[in-house]
């Protein structure tokens, strides 16, 4: 490392102190607000299977196979494993 690079490093290092409590504050009601919805999809999706009459126990079996699908943790996971957030494809 240069001198000059090291220089950049201990300018960046303290903005990042600075900035990384409000940035992990925003992403976590960011996740909290899709969450939310995610659970209110889940529970008109239910719902509605009960409204057109099917037995309880082929809704409970369909909605928590959305649920699974709407997971954002599950999401995100497989979004890092394909590597579509790490770089498009």
């Amino acid at each position: 490392m240069d001198a000059e690079s090291r220089e950049d490093i201990i300018k960046v290092v303290p903005v990042l102190m600075w900035t990384m409590p409000m940035m992990m504050l925003r992403m976590s009601v960011s996740y909290m607000k899709i969450k939310r919805k995610s659970r209110k999809s889940v529970k008109s999706f239910m719902r509605g299977l009960r409204s057109e009459g099917l037995p309880p126990e082929v809704a409970d079996s369909l909605c928590s196979a959305y649920d699974e699908s709407t997971s954002i943790f599950r999401r995100l996971v497989s979004s890092l494993l394909n590597g579509t957030l790490i770089a498009p494809k």
